[in-house]
């Protein structure tokens, strides 16, 4: 039974999910870099309010303003992903430059040197992020045998469920370290 009732059926289903995903091409790929950007997203959530208040001099309104564009440019780039198409190879290039154009928009904001800048190239890591969503759930739904693609997504909600717990308690840690700005480079690389 995968009731989780306690019988150790939840950790069975999740090793079976894992071995399963783990025999099917590209599919161990696509799983670790989605828990790492969902990190490196994470991280970056937790150092922005410490970006536009310290080095960028914002205070919250900028804080605000930040996020807000953010947001913008994650909604515009969601409308621009429909476009990535059905075909695995199309799919994985969208993912691709997704991924990379995502990281630079990072590394631009842990380069920023004023406000004006940071809504810049906040507002293309929104956008960015974006290309990164539909190609990857569509590439799942592309690579993975219809009778397993529950046990792949779940093993996909639990990575990504971990990145968020690693990246939140490590911020703090990090963040004290490196500062914002480097946190924002390290998400970004």
């Amino acid at each position: 039974s995968s009731s989780g009732s306690g019988d150790g059926s939840v950790w069975r289903s999740t090793r079976a999910g894992a071995r399963a995903a783990a025999a099917m091409p590209g599919i161990p790929a696509l799983l670790m870099i989605g828990a790492c950007s969902i990190l490196a997203g994470a991280l970056m959530n937790v150092a922005e309010p410490l970006l536009a208040t310290g080095p960028l001099h914002a205070g919250k309104t900028g804080y605000s303003l930040l996020v807000a564009v953010y947001g913008a440019g994650l909604v515009t780039g969601s409308f621009l992903s429909a476009r990535s198409g059905q075909r695995v190879a199309s799919l994985r290039r969208w993912l691709l430059a997704g991924l990379a154009l995502n990281g630079l928009g990072m590394l631009g904001s842990a380069a920023a040197g004023s406000l004006g800048w940071a809504l810049a190239t906040f507002a293309l890591t929104g956008l960015f992020n974006a290309l990164i969503m539909t190609p990857e759930l569509r590439l799942y739904q592309e690579l993975v045998p219809e009778r397993l693609l529950g046990r792949v997504f779940g093993l996909r909600e639990m990575l990504a469920n971990v990145a968020f717990v690693a990246a939140f308690l490590s911020a703090g840690g990090l963040l004290a370290l490196l500062g914002p700005r480097s946190l924002f480079a390290v998400g970004g690389a």
